[in-house]
């Protein structure tokens, strides 16, 4: 009894603090939003991302948990809290910071977006256009041997996979069949992205395109918010 006694007051002593956080006291959260996507148009994730300490520190808003009342609404639906956040405490010693995290599925608006983030302390709100907006990009005139593509909404790309095919066979793909020309192989400026292409390479391309640009909020609250949205389709380019 006396040694399992120590044993427990040594590991609650060592517990990180778990207590709950008000908006109003979270300083250093940044929103971000995981988007829809072609097989889940209405559905939504979204994280409380908060700059941590490298280690547990004694106060709760080095990994904030959710408070009671906490709760989040996408165009007035309210989504579930699957992770309430906070400091765990393992066996052995470790400790990790679980973000705050919510999700669920909506009937979106079709025109503007609301994201409403609210407890006993306040409310934080983010809108924009719809955020089950597909973006989708389009090719642009090109040097020989670039395809470039930009996309249709003026967005920043912040990520983007390009597979080009040439009557049904895959260009620069590797022995790998599940490796082609993916991101790596991409530059990204701005809303467009420039692909080096084989100068043998003439006519048509087909090209299936994945990834994400970023959604341009008003963002009232957090330190900051980010919210993509989904590139999915497939679109043709011509190489002179």
């Amino acid at each position: 009894m006396y040694r399992l006694g120590l044993l427990l007051f040594g590991f609650a002593a060592c517990t990180p603090p778990h207590e709950s956080v008000a908006l109003a006291d979270q300083h250093r959260t940044t929103i971000q939003v995981e988007p829809p996507n072609s097989l889940s148009p209405g559905a939504l994730t979204l994280y409380f991302d908060t700059a941590v300490l490298s280690h547990p520190g004694d106060d709760p808003t080095d990994c904030p948990s959710a408070s009671d009342s906490l709760t989040v609404l996408v165009d007035n639906t309210p989504l579930a809290l699957d992770d309430s956040g906070g400091w765990d405490a393992p066996i052995d010693g470790t400790s990790e910071c679980h973000q705050i995290r919510f999700s669920g599925t909506f009937t979106p608006n079709p025109t503007a977006g609301v994201i409403s983030i609210l407890d006993d302390s306040g409310a934080w709100t983010i809108t924009g256009h719809s955020f089950a907006a597909f973006d989708h990009l389009v090719a642009q005139p090109a040097p020989h041997g670039k395809l470039v593509v930009e996309s249709a909404l003026g967005q920043a790309l912040s990520y983007v996979e390009l597979r080009v095919k040439q009557g049904g066979v895959e260009v620069g793909a590797s022995s790998d069949p599940l490796v082609a020309a993916y991101s790596e192989r991409i530059e990204v400026d701005g809303d467009s992205g420039t692909m080096a292409l084989p100068d043998t390479l003439s006519g048509e391309l087909t090209v299936a395109i994945t990834g994400h640009t970023t959604n341009p909020v008003t963002c009232n609250g957090p330190v900051a918010c980010k919210v993509e949205d989904p590139i999915d389709g497939t679109i043709t380019a011509t190489i002179d």
